[in-house]
């Protein structure tokens, strides 16, 4: 029987990724091969947003910010920004039921700060941008959906760019044992746009095609963090290749590493 696939493709501008201990690209290409690692603290710097916004801005935020920021920096446009990540705002939300809990009142700040959206609607207020964004979640497959929809976009050339950003933090204690691919407090940012003649662009594809077995997938062995696809972009390398559910997914690097 016929395997059905299907691949996209595209050209990577610019990249950013914020994590606990590593913030410049030189930590990232250090964490890459090897001789870095994610440990400590998130103290992200947004001394450039303007002071009453960023006291609103929660970890999650600011680290949305500072890769959105970097990834931007030598910049004169105003891309699509797509914004994905599996849980969003999961501790406020998680913080509005503990007071539930405690019959205590919820804020209209902690509610407004709550919401899926909320990193990239507080992103377009600093830059005054009213641009095309949207955002989602794909569980697992949550940065390949973001992925799908930037080249989705481009396709139909709503821009002649987009911002893809991904962000989660772990999970609170109480959810230790749910079966989850976020590991790591992070956030990434790539801008994209449709792939140029030249072979030594760096370029991201990604291909799909229907998944094997549940057995199969058990014996899977694999990394299936996000930060997998930084990692091959960084160091270029063979095909990674994850099964989320009923369809297998499989990354490439062309190009010269960033």
């Amino acid at each position: 029987m016929q395997v059905r696939t299907s691949a996209i493709e595209l050209q990577v501008r610019s990249w950013a990724a914020c994590a606990p201990g590593l913030e410049s690209p030189e930590d990232w290409r250090a964490w890459a091969h090897g001789s870095k690692r994610i440990s400590g603290p998130i103290t992200t710097d947004v001394h450039f947003v303007e002071r009453m916004l960023r006291r609103r801005l929660t970890h999650l935020n600011r680290m949305v910010f500072k890769v959105a920021a970097e990834c931007l920096e030598a910049e004169d446009i105003s891309p699509v920004v797509v914004f994905c990540s599996r849980y969003g705002e999961f501790l406020k939300a998680f913080e509005m039921l503990e007071n539930l809990a405690k019959d205590e009142p919820i804020s209209p700040m902690t509610f407004s700060l709550s919401v899926h959206n909320t990193a990239i609607s507080l992103l377009s207020i600093m830059r005054q941008d009213n641009s095309h964004a949207t955002a989602l979640a794909g569980g697992d497959a949550t940065l390949e959906t973001g992925f799908v929809e930037s080249w989705a976009l481009l396709k139909e050339r709503a821009a002649s760019s987009v911002l893809l950003i991904y962000c989660d933090h772990v999970l609170p204690e109480i959810y230790s044992g749910q079966t989850t691919n976020v590991d790591q407090n992070v956030a990434l940012a790539f801008l994209f746009q449709l792939p140029e003649e030249r072979k030594e662009n760096i370029r991201l594809g990604l291909s799909w095609s229907k998944g094997k077995s549940d057995d199969y997938q058990a014996r899977m062995k694999i990394d299936r963090s996000p930060l997998r696809v930084l990692k091959l972009l960084l160091t270029g390398g063979e095909p990674i290749n994850s099964q989320f559910g009923r369809i297998m997914w499989a990354w490439k690097c062309y190009g010269t590493p960033a």
